[in-house]
């Protein structure tokens, strides 16, 4: 599911409303909240993720990231927010 709408209208004080509800957090095995802003790169989302876990490795290749990534979500429900994602125009 996405919340897109023009900048200022609340967007991500809504997604931390609905983040931080009792019923969310227990209906999800794991929850990450990840700020990407205009310059997404897929490598410092994958951190951002694997130290959610308490797992990333300092060095690490963005296949072996993603393989971690696997290996911890595999089989949970798990609810990744992607914070201030930007669309090019």
């Amino acid at each position: 599911m996405s919340i897109e709408y023009p900048g200022g209208f609340g967007k991500t004080t809504l997604a931390k409303m609905l983040y931080n509800d009792k019923a969310v957090e227990a209906h999800f095995d794991k929850r990450i909240w990840v700020y990407v802003s205009a310059n997404f790169d897929a490598e410092t989302v994958a951190k951002a993720i694997l130290e959610s876990f308490n797992q990333y490795t300092s060095g690490s290749t963005l296949s072996h990231m993603l393989v971690e990534i696997n290996t911890h979500t595999k089989g949970k429900k798990f609810l990744l927010v992607l914070d201030d994602v930007w669309e090019d125009s």
